[in-house]
C-alpha cells in the first residue's frame, strides 16, 4: 500500500507491543508504495490516488514501488544511486493491484500506461512491470500494461553505461516509427544496451513477456553477459542495405544469452539473431516469415567468439532469403543444432556445426542423419493465424534434458513417448477448431455446368451440396485434403437458378459449412458467335503503338473478345466496339500472328481467322562496350576481350561448351566450384551513375542463388554492401528461375529488383541490367521486365568481377553463360533489343502455326 515516509515512526513504538512480529513488520515497513497518475491534482506527495505524484518524481526511493496509473508520461532518466542489490519497481496498476485503496478509481487501472521516449538507465537494479498483456495474442500492442512510444530518436530504451545492471522488462509494448528517420544513416533501437567508452560487462538483463514492434534492430547489445529474453514478440522490423536489421544484434563478446519461448514474425535483415558470443541457449522458439540473408540465427562474420552454443526445439516457418538455417562461423567448436522443425521455407537451409534430428519440410536436409523431409505444412495447428501447434507428432528427436525439457505452453518433452522437433509438444493436442470458408465463388456457369470454388486456411475435404431449393439434393464432392479447390457440378438444366452450399472437413473431422449462395444457368443456347479481326489487315508492317479491332456478334449477346498475339492473351475486351491499343515497341522485331476468340454467356466459342503483321521499329545504334567477353576461344583457361585485351580466366575446371548460336562456344559451370574472374580493371571499375551488363545465360537447377556477373565490394568474404552490382538468379521453384539485376550507390544503398518474367532451366535467355541514374531495371529476351528507383553514383571497390560467383567465392552457378557485355553507359529499349537481336546469328525461333490457346 502507498504509506507516508515517516510510517517507520509507528513501526518503533509497536516494536515493543508485537515483538513476535518483528521480521514480518519490518518487511511491511520498508516495503514502501507511491502512487503516480497523470493530471493528478492534489498534494503530489504520492501517498495515494487522491495526492499521486502526476508525474514519476525526480528522486525515487530505494526499495519501494510506484504504481502508474492509465496515462501519458514524459520520458525519464532513472539515475538514483544503488543500494546494495535493493530494487526500484515501477509497476503498473491493476484493480486487483495497485497499493492503497484510497482515492482509486477502477478506471486508473483498466489501461494503458503510456512513456514517450526515450527511457535511458545509468544506475542498476530497476523492474518495470506492465504486469498483464493478452496471452492468447502477444502481438497485441494495446493489450500491455506499460508501453513505451517512440518520439523518433534513434533509441527509445537506452542502457548506455556499465554502472546500469540488473534491469527487468516484463509485461512492456516498445512501439518503434516503423518508417525511416530523417537521418537515414542512424540505426534505430528499441532497446539498446551498449557502452563502449568503459572497461567491464553488462550483466543481469531480463525481458520477459514483451512485444517489439517495427524499428530496426528491437534490441541492440554490446559487451553483455548472461541476458535473459523469453515469452516476448518481435515483429515487422525495418531494414535496408545502409542499416541492416535484426530482432537481436550482440555483439563484441555478448556471452551465454538465453533466448527462449520467443515468437518473431517478418524479421527482415541479416537474421533473426545477430551474435558474437558463446553459451548462448535459443530454444523453443517460433520464427515465421522472416527474409534474412545469413540464417536465422548467424555468428557476426570473422567471429572469434561462438562456441558451446545450441540452436534446439524451433520452428522456422515460411523464410525466405539467402539462407533460413544457423551459421556458427567457420572455425568455431561445441556448437550444436538438434530436434528443429523447418516447414515451407524457400532458399537453402545450411546448419554450421553439429546437429542432428532437424525436421523439413523440403529437400534441404543437409548432412542430418536422422533428417525428417516428409513433414507437411498441414501438421501445424494454423500458420496463417500465428498457431504452429502440432496437429500430430513429428518423427522422433533426441533426449537432450534440461533446460530442454518442455516446451513454450509446459508440456514436457516427450510425455507422450515421443519426443517431437519444434517448439511445440503434440502431447496429444486434439484439434477442435474447424477449417474457416472464405471465398466463396462460382465462375464457368454454362446452360448446363458451373464450377464451385473456395479456399480454408487448412487442408480440408471439399462438398458441395445443390439443387433448385434450399434442401439441396444433390452433392458433389473431393475428399482430398486441400486449401484450394474447385469442384465442377453437370448435368444442370438451363435457365434454372440453382442454390448451393459449400462444407469443408479437416484432418480432425471438424466441419465448416458456408451460407446459401445462388447461381443462374445459362439459356441453353449452342450457336457459337461469329467473329471476325478487323485491323490491323493481313500482311501489313507496323511500328509504335496498334489498333487491334475485331467485330463480333451472336444469336443472345457477346460476353466479350479476346485478342491474342502468337498465342498469348493480351487483353479481353467485353465492351462493343471490340478493340485495344497494343504498343508493338515492347516486342522484338519480326513476323507475328495475330487472332481475337469470341465468347457468348452460354460458353460457346468462336476464332477468327489469323492475320500475319511484321513488327519494324527504328532500332537504336549500339555505343563501344567497356568489355565484351565473346567465349570464341574453345580452349585453354581464359577468355580474352577483343579490344583491349581484359581476360577472364577460368577457375576450378569452369570449361567450354557450346554457345549460344551453336556455331560458337561459352563458358561451362559445375555449379559446385567452377567459376572465372577478372582483375580489377579501369575498363569495368568506375563510379558513374550509368552501367549496362548483358549475357545469354542457360542455367540448371540447384534450389539456390546462381550468381551470374558480380562486381564484387570486397574478395574472402561476404559482408555488407556484398556488391558494388550484380546479374544473378533466384529459384522459383524446380523448373523456372527469376533474373535478377542489384546495384549500390556510394552510400551503399542497394536496389535489387526481379524480373516479373521467369524463365524455364535448360533454356537460353538474354538478361540485362541497366542503371541510369534515375532507376535500376532488368531486362529479359529484349524486354524490360522490372524497374525499381535508384539515385547516386554506382559503388566502387578495387575488387575482381567474378562470373558464376560472388567473392568469398560462393553462390555459384550451374550451366553455360555466353557473351558478356558491360557499358559504362545506360543503354535505351532500342538499344537492348538490338543488343537481343544482333547478338546471334541464328534466327529467331519461328511460332507454331495456327496456335489457339483455349481460355476457361
Amino acid at each position: 500500500m502507498c504509506m507516508k515516509r515517516n510510517a517507520i515512526i509507528g513501526f518503533f513504538s509497536r516494536l515493543v507491543l508485537v515483538a513476535a512480529a518483528f521480521s514480518l513488520t519490518v518487511a511491511a515497513t520498508f516495503a514502501q508504495s507511491y502512487c503516480v497518475r497523470a493530471g493528478a491534482t492534489g498534494s503530489g506527495t504520492g501517498v495515494d490516488w487522491v495526492n499521486a505524484f502526476p508525474v514519476l518524481p525526480a528522486t525515487l526511493v530505494r526499495g519501494a514501488t510506484y504504481f502508474i496509473a492509465d496515462g501519458s508520461y514524459p520520458n525519464y532518466d532513472f539515475n538514483d544511486p544503488v543500494s546494495g542489490s535493493t530494487v526500484i519497481t515501477i509497476k503498473k496498476a491493476t484493480q486487483s493491484i495497485h497499493g492503497t485503496d484510497t482515492g482509486w478509481n477502477s478506471t486508473y487501472g483498466d489501461g494503458q500506461a503510456v512513456f514517450n521516449s526515450p527511457l535511458s538507465f545509468s544506475t542498476s537494479n530497476w523492474i518495470i512491470d506492465g504486469q498483464f498483456r493478452n496471452e492468447s495474442d502477444w502481438f497485441d500492442g494495446a493489450s500491455y500494461g506499460i508501453k513505451i512510444a517512440h518520439n523518433g530518436q534513434d533509441t527509445q530504451v537506452g542502457c548506455r553505461q556499465k554502472t546500469a545492471n540488473n534491469i527487468t522488462l516484463k509485461h512492456v509494448f516498445l512501439e518503434a516509427l516503423g518508417t525511416a528517420l530523417p537521418d537515414t544513416t542512424i540505426a534505430r533501437y528499441s532497446l539498446r544496451i551498449e557502452d563502449y567508452n568503459n572497461g567491464g560487462r553488462f550483466s543481469g538483463y531480463t525481458v520477459t513477456r514483451c512485444f517489439f514492434d517495427k524499428g530496426n534492430v528491437p534490441i541492440f547489445s554490446r559487451e553483455n553477459d548472461g541476458m535473459v529474453v523469453e515469452y516476448t514478440a518481435f515483429a515487422d522490423n525495418d531494414s535496408n542495405d545502409a542499416n541492416h536489421g535484426e530482432a537481436i544484434s550482440a555483439y563484441f563478446g555478448s556471452h551465454n544469452f538465453i533466448f527462449r519461448y520467443n515468437k518473431f514474425r517478418s524479421i527482415v535483415g541479416t537474421a533473426v539473431l545477430a551474435y558474437q558470443g558463446n553459451g548462448w541457449q535459443v530454444y523453443g522458439n517460433v520464427m515465421w516469415n522472416q527474409w534474412v540473408g545469413d540464417g536465422v540465427i548467424s555468428a557476426f562474420s570473422g567471429s572469434a567468439t561462438a562456441n558451446n552454443n545450441t540452436f534446439h526445439h524451433n520452428t522456422i516457418y515460411g523464410g525466405r532469403g539467402y539462407n533460413n538455417g544457423v551459421f556458427y562461423a567457420a572455425g568455431s567448436t561445441g556448437n550444436t543444432a538438434y530436434n528443429n522443425l523447418w516447414i515451407n521455407n524457400t532458399g537453402p537451409t545450411s546448419i554450421e556445426g553439429a546437429h542432428n534430428y532437424n525436421a523439413f519440410s523440403d529437400a534441404n536436409a543437409r548432412g542430418e542423419a536422422n533428417a525428417q523431409i516428409n513433414v507437411p505444412a498441414s501438421i501445424l495447428m494454423d500458420p496463417a493465424t500465428g498457431d504452429f501447434r502440432l496437429r500430430s507428432a513429428t518423427g522422433p528427436g533426441v533426449a537432450i534434458g534440461a533446460p530442454y525439457a518442455a516446451d513454450l505452453t509446459g508440456i514436457s518433452r516427450g510425455s507422450d513417448g515421443n519426443i517431437d522437433r519444434g517448439a511445440y509438444e503434440f502431447g496429444g493436442i486434439v484439434d477442435t477448431t474447424p477449417p474457416i470458408i472464405t471465398n466463396v465463388a462460382v465462375s464457368s456457369v454454362t446452360s448446363v455446368s458451373a464450377v464451385i470454388g473456395w479456399l480454408t486456411q487448412e487442408p480440408s475435404t471439399s462438398i458441395v451440396d445443390y439443387g433448385t431449393t434450399t434442401s439441396y439434393g444433390s452433392t458433389a464432392n473431393n475428399l482430398s485434403l486441400v486449401t484450394n479447390r474447385a469442384i465442377i457440378l453437370g448435368s444442370l438444366t438451363p435457365n434454372t437458378l440453382y442454390n448451393y452450399r459449400v462444407r469443408s472437413a479437416d484432418s480432425s473431422g471438424n466441419v465448416a459449412t458456408s451460407s446459401n449462395f445462388t447461381f443462374l444457368t445459362g439459356l441453353g443456347d449452342t450457336n457459337a458467335p461469329t467473329v471476325s479481326l478487323t485491323s490491323p489487315a493481313n500482311g501489313t508492317t507496323v511500328s509504335n503503338v496498334i489498333v487491334l479491332s475485331a467485330t463480333a456478334s451472336d444469336n443472345v449477346g457477346i460476353v466479350g473478345v479476346r485478342f491474342y498475339v502468337e498465342g498469348i492473351e493480351v487483353n479481353d475486351d467485353m465492351v462493343t466496339p471490340y478493340a485495344f491499343n497494343f504498343d508493338t515497341a515492347l516486342r522484338t522485331n519480326g513476323s507475328y500472328k495475330i487472332y481475337s476468340q469470341a465468347r457468348d454467356a452460354a460458353g460457346n466459342i468462336k476464332w477468327s481467322g489469323t492475320n500475319n503483321i511484321t513488327i519494324s521499329n527504328p532500332l537504336g545504334t549500339l555505343p563501344v562496350s567497356a568489355v565484351n567477353w565473346t567465349f570464341s576461344e574453345n580452349s585453354g583457361t581464359l577468355t580474352l576481350d577483343g579490344d583491349r585485351n581484359i581476360a577472364l580466366t577460368f577457375r576450378n575446371g569452369a570449361s567450354w561448351t557450346t554457345g549460344r548460336t551453336g556455331a560458337g562456344s561459352a563458358m561451362l559451370l559445375d555449379g559446385l566450384s567452377g567459376r572465372a574472374d577478372a582483375t580489377n580493371n579501369a575498363a569495368f571499375d568506375y563510379d558513374g551513375n550509368m552501367i549496362t551488363v548483358a549475357a545469354w545465360v542457360k542455367l540448371d537447377n540447384i534450389n539456390d542463388w546462381q550468381q551470374l556477373i558480380a562486381k564484387v565490394s570486397d574478395v574472402g568474404t561476404f559482408a555488407p554492401p556484398y556488391f558494388c552490382w550484380h546479374l544473378f538468379a533466384g529459384t522459383v521453384s524446380t523448373t523456372q528461375w527469376r533474373p535478377q539485376f542489384q546495384l549500390a550507390n556510394t552510400t551503399q544503398t542497394g536496389v535489387n529488383i526481379g524480373s516479373t518474367a521467369v524463365v524455364n532451366y535448360g533454356d537460353w535467355v538474354h538478361i540485362v541490367g541497366v542503371y541510369d541514374g534515375a532507376a535500376v531495371r532488368v531486362y529479359v529476351n529484349g524486354l524490360e521486365q522490372g524497374s525499381a528507383p535508384q539515385t547516386g553514383n554506382i559503388l566502387r571497390a578495387p575488387q575482381p568481377i567474378y562470373v558464376g560467383a560472388h567473392g568469398l567465392p560462393g553462390e555459384f552457378a550451374k550451366g553455360a553463360i555466353d557473351d558478356i557485355r558491360i557499358f559504362p553507359t545506360a543503354l535505351n529499349a532500342s538499344q537492348i533489343q538490338m543488343l537481343y537481336i544482333g547478338v546471334s546469328a541464328a534466327p529467331r525461333p519461328t511460332p507454331p502455326s495456327n496456335l489457339r490457346v483455349a481460355s476457361n
